[in-house]
């Protein structure tokens, strides 16, 4: 039987949020456990719930759903709290997507998209699968991608591993999966999720994403 997700859902709308828990419940998958309408209600209650998911709308009351983003990462950093954040938008926008990630959501998806779309990203981030490869990111960055400039923390990070823990780094910046990655070396999984994990430590980030941005700005993506 497959699983089925805790999802949680943050949109200022009623109306949007009863489409979309209605749609995303009538797919067999989520299960909506927390329900709310602003940034507030959210930040206060946040760490109090296990969620797979939390979906965030861009078009809240007071702060924006990047600003929320932000809030929640440094939550989610403080307490280890491992939930992927959505944002949802309106239409696409390579900036704002670019701005999500950078926030420490784990994807984005607009109204444009559709219902399909919607279900789909919260099944994938549920199961943990990645949503972006280095090669998608590297076009969200666009023109800002040559704008490089030392990273001195993530290279001394870097440096206090064997070149073998750095190849297995790169392929998961890379968009290859804990499953890949461990394979690909001939490690056992746990070893790849805790190198990865330590990184995220060590820099105080949230999600991959953010280190993949993390290494396209300092330059250290080209052969990725």
């Amino acid at each position: 039987m497959p699983n089925e997700y805790r999802v949680g859902l943050v949109d200022a709308d009623e109306g949007i949020r009863a489409g979309r828990r209605m749609v995303l419940e009538s797919s067999g998958r989520v299960n909506i456990t927390l329900e709310l309408a602003t940034a507030n209600e959210l930040l206060e209650r946040f760490a109090d719930y296990l969620l797979d998911v939390l979906i965030i709308d861009q078009r809240l009351r007071g702060l924006s759903g990047v600003q929320v983003c932000e809030k929640i990462s440094a939550i989610k950093f403080a307490e280890k709290i491992d939930t992927r954040i959505l944002l949802t938008a309106p239409y696409g926008s390579a900036e704002l997507e670019l701005q999500a990630l950078r926030a420490g959501a784990t994807a984005v998806v607009s109204q444009e998209s559709g219902s399909a779309a919607l279900v789909d990203t919260v099944v994938s981030l549920g199961a943990r699968k990645r949503h972006y490869s280095i090669a998608e990111i590297r076009t969200l960055f666009g023109g800002e991608v040559t704008k490089t400039k030392r990273d001195h923390a993530l290279e001394s990070h870097l440096a206090e591993f064997e070149l073998r823990e750095r190849s297995i780094l790169q392929s998961m910046v890379s968009g290859a999966s804990v499953t890949e990655a461990a394979n690909a070396f001939e490690v056992a999984s746990y070893r790849v999720r805790k190198l990865v994990q330590s990184t995220l430590t060590s820099l105080e980030l949230v999600t991959l994403e953010q280190l993949q941005l993390r290494y396209l700005a300092a330059g250290l993506a080209d052969d990725l």
